[in-house]
């Protein structure tokens, strides 16, 4: 069977003979990359927390709350390349961002870190 050839936003040509451990590693880079900007958009604020941190958290906010422009359209390229949907992950980012649920955001973080997230973590 001949690959299968498309091009990316930039015209260049990709075939599926792309090595499919690189593409699921790149996968899991940009949900990672994702996770990340959501514990950073759930961090908690607390009264002598540095400006870096306002900044990081105002930041990750705003790539879940543009729905236009080139903020948007990133988020939007981070999803597909992740395997999300954005409009799910999106509105699931938000329920956990308002939720405000310290134990959904550790075990964000055990999912980053690479450690066995179990039942009573």
């Amino acid at each position: 069977m001949p690959p299968t050839i498309w091009r990316d936003r930039a015209g260049a040509e990709i075939d599926d003979r792309h090595d499919q451990d690189g593409l699921e590693n790149e996968r899991r880079l940009w949900g990672a990359v994702l996770l990340q900007a959501l514990l950073d958009a759930s961090r908690p604020t607390k009264p002598r927390e540095t400006s870096e941190i306002r900044v990081i958290r105002s930041q990750a906010l705003s790539l879940f709350s543009c729905s236009v422009g080139v903020t948007a359209d990133h988020f939007d390229d981070m999803c597909h390349l992740a395997g999300f949907d954005p409009f799910k992950f999106r509105a699931q980012a938000w329920a956990v961002i308002r939720s405000g649920n310290p134990i959904i955001r550790k075990r964000l973080s055990s999912i980053l870190s690479g450690e066995e997230v179990s039942a009573n973590n």
